[in-house]
């Protein structure tokens, strides 16, 4: 469908866009950070994009719904600015049944949303944990100043000197942290050391001149030292991988299931598995609250809207702490989301029966009954002047409401056909001098249509109902009283099944 292929075009193409510069103002604020920690020494240079590459799913988890929601309604609002929703609606494509076109491309960013999270994710987090840790081991020499005690993994490194090169150090200090429970702390001291290269191998090697070794084991009352005139110190990776409840974002999917008793777990599964449905509240939120005047822009509602969606991801970042303690259980994701969901449904309801007072300061000109029908034969329409309706909040209307099955409309009638009587709007009459002596004179405002014209607009009416397409029901409705129609409104009524009555 046309219309599908325009909206999706419109949505990715804006989405995609957001997206990327969200993630240029997330990730170019860390990737300053550790800029300066390269810097400072701390860390090597040729690492700072991979770090960056293996961290971007992590923080795209947060930027593609966020993304996804202002491009909808960035696209939404366009199309209220620019009367395209006003042509669509009056085609009787009502913005619900934009939404349903938009389906397709939503469960396509759920999928990728969704991968992300269960996949992408933990998986460079690992990869930037094993990165980090290597790098940590690698250069816990290279990060060597002089005077400064610099503390690198289980290391921690002291040199009362150091050349240029970073070859020759004098007055070293070195202690390593046993990280096996009954194996000892070391601790060296040493008046020199040079730095040893060795061909295609990662860890440090240093030859250390005059000094002692100390094992000291701790909590016991037990250590020995030895004295040296030559030492080889080695620093190799930690090949053992050890699970820590504070890595648990890092863990795939298939530990988490398997631990899911813990809370701590099932936290970080539940939000694994439930924030991706995130992207289909969005879609929600977008089309009940992008519904703009051309006058008033596509901005308007962008930051409200924005407020009612992050609250959306702080109530479930809120949730997954409460269900981390043991406080909640992984259910209350789900609840979090069908609250939004069924709010974004009353928003929608809302925006259909709700008139704002600067809608009732206004006027409506009415094309005159026996105008329309003159341009409707083909006749001079006739020099009358047009009633304006002056809009009012005072007045009575019965209305029942009802929801038919598989549609999305709302239909809205008189509860009463027989007895009930909607209150007139005022009406205005316009003078001019050229009409001044014409109001003297009888004026004939009602003019019946034909009868082929009234059995066309009453069978489209019917069909329109029957189709569940209440918005062009309702133009047609408005279109046949134009031209005189007394039988339409009670057409329309009578093909409604009421269940509710709205009293206003």
């Amino acid at each position: 469908m046309i219309i599908r292929r325009y909206l999706v075009k419109q949505v990715v193409s804006t989405s995609l866009v957001v997206i990327a510069l969200l993630t240029l103002i997330m990730m170019g604020g860390r990737l300053i950070k550790y800029f300066g920690v390269a810097a400072q020494g701390r860390l090597d240079a040729g690492i700072l994009f991979s770090i960056i590459g293996y961290r971007l799913p992590e923080f795209l988890t947060l930027i593609l719904p966020l993304g996804f929601f202002i491009g909808l309604m960035l696209v939404f609002g366009r199309l209220y600015v620019d009367h395209e929703m006003a042509v669509l609606n009056g085609s009787g494509v009502s913005r619900n049944q934009l939404a349903r076109l938009l389906l397709p491309m939503t469960a396509v960013f759920l999928a990728v949303q969704a991968f992300l999270m269960l996949y992408a994710s933990p998986w460079g987090l690992r990869q930037f944990e094993a990165l980090t840790t290597s790098q940590a081991v690698r250069t816990g020499f290279d990060l060597v100043r002089p005077k400064e005690f610099i503390s690198s993994g289980p290391y921690t490194i002291y040199a009362g000197d150091l050349s240029e090169d970073r070859k020759n150090l004098k007055d070293i200090f070195f202690y390593q942290r046993a990280e096996k429970a009954g194996k000892p702390d070391v601790i060296i001291l040493a008046k020199e050391a040079t730095r040893v290269e060795m061909q295609n191998d990662a860890a440090n090697v240093v030859d250390l001149v005059e000094g002692r070794r100390y094992e000291i084991y701790p909590g016991q009352p037990r250590y020995s030292q030895a004295e040296f005139q030559s030492y080889r110190l080695r620093l190799e990776n930690d090949a053992e991988a050890k699970f820590e409840s504070a890595e648990v974002e890092a863990l795939p999917t298939a530990k988490l299931w398997a631990s899911r008793a813990d809370p701590v777990v099932a936290s970080e599964l539940g939000w694994r598995a439930f924030v991706p449905f995130s992207i289909a509240v969005a879609l929600l939120l977008a089309v009940a609250l992008s519904e703009v005047s051309p006058r008033q822009g596509r901005y308007l509602k962008l930051f409200p809207a924005l407020l009612i969606f992050a609250s959306l991801i702080v109530a479930l970042m809120a949730v997954k702490t409460r269900i981390s303690k043991a406080e909640l259980g992984i259910w209350a994701y789900p609840v979090i989301l069908l609250a939004y969901a069924a709010a974004a449904a009353l928003f929608a309801l809302y925006a259909l029966i709700y008139t704002s007072t600067q809608d009732l300061s206004r006027q409506t000109t009415l094309e005159g009954a026996a105008k329309a029908y003159a341009k409707a034969t083909g006749n001079q329409p006739p020099a009358i002047p047009d009633p304006v309706a002056q809009h009012t909040s005072q007045g009575r209307i019965s209305l029942k409401v009802t929801t038919e099955q598989n549609h999305d409309t709302i239909t809205i009638g008189n509860h009463d056909t027989n007895n009930t009587v909607a209150t007139p709007l005022p009406v205005i009459q316009e003078q001019s001098a050229q009409n001044k002596t014409a109001q003297s004179k009888p004026v004939l405002t009602k003019i019946a249509p034909l009868p082929e014209t009234e059995n066309y607009f009453n069978q489209q009416i019917k069909k329109a109902i029957k189709q569940g397409d209440m918005t062009q029901a309702m133009t047609l409705v408005e279109e046949a009283e134009r031209l005189g129609s007394s039988s339409a409104r009670p057409t329309f009524i009578n093909s409604i099944q009421f269940f509710w009555c709205l009293i206003v």
